[in-house]
C-alpha cells in the first residue's frame, strides 16, 4: 500500500481486507487461512489494517467498522501505557517502611 491522498478511492486489496475483517466470523474458515488466501503474512495484514482505518476512504467503505476498530486499537493502546508497579518493588518497599 502506497501512501495515499486524502481523496483517493479504495483498492480492490484495501476493499478485500475490510471486508474480510467485517465478517470474517461468519466463515468456519478460520481467520489466519483467509489472510494468507489473500498472498499476505498476519504481521503485513495488520499493519495494511492498522493504517487503512485510519483513511477518510475507509470509514466511508463501512463507517461502523472503522470506529470499531478504532476503539479498539484505543483501548489496547490506553491499556498498555498504564503503568502497573511490579510485586517485587511493592515488597521491597513495604520492607523498608517496616524498619
Amino acid at each position: 500500500m502506497e501512501t495515499r491522498t486524502e481523496h483517493q478511492p479504495l483498492t480492490a486489496q484495501e476493499q478485500t481486507i475490510l471486508d474480510l475483517e467485517a465478517h470474517f466470523w461468519q466463515s468456519h474458515t478460520p481467520k489466519s487461512a483467509q489472510i494468507n488466501a489473500l498472498g499476505l503474512s498476519a504481521t503485513r495484514y495488520y499493519q495494511l489494517l492498522g493504517r487503512l482505518i485510519d483513511t477518510p476512504a475507509a470509514y466511508l467503505h463501512n463507517p461502523m467498522l472503522v470506529k470499531r476498530l478504532l476503539r479498539i486499537r484505543e483501548h489496547k493502546r490506553s491499556f498498555a501505557t498504564k503503568t502497573v508497579t511490579p510485586v517485587y518493588n511493592w515488597i521491597a518497599l513495604s520492607l523498608c517502611s517496616s524498619q
